[in-house]
């Protein structure tokens, strides 16, 4: 009888032990996904740097001689505002000068 208690036991530590780690394993994915859903950073992992401007077009930035000024016509909350400002963070990084406006149609 006492070999049968000691193995209940060690099932429930064991169980506990695997619950533990599941929950801890999730706390830490869920961690994850917030931290990176609350930093906007791109890394370009392709071959043809498809992320970055080209280098043509850096050049032309690079010798503009007035600020550039854009209007979106579009709500910056909403999932297209969002997706423009994702565009144009690529050339706001590349040119200092450029203000981007919504405007909520």
């Amino acid at each position: 009888m006492n070999a049968t208690i000691l193995e209940a036991i060690k099932g429930i530590e064991r169980l506990l032990a695997n619950g533990l780690f599941a929950l801890l394993l999730l706390g830490c994915m869920i961690a994850t996904g917030w931290l990176v859903a609350r930093q906007d950073h791109y890394w370009d992992w392709t071959g043809e740097r498809a992320n970055f401007l080209s280098p043509e077009l850096a050049a032309i930035l690079s010798r503009l001689d007035a600020p550039l000024h854009a209007t979106v016509f579009a709500d910056p909350q909403d999932a297209l505002g969002k997706a423009i400002e994702r565009f144009l963070a690529r050339y706001r990084h590349a040119l200092r000068g450029l203000t981007v406006r919504f405007l909520d149609p």
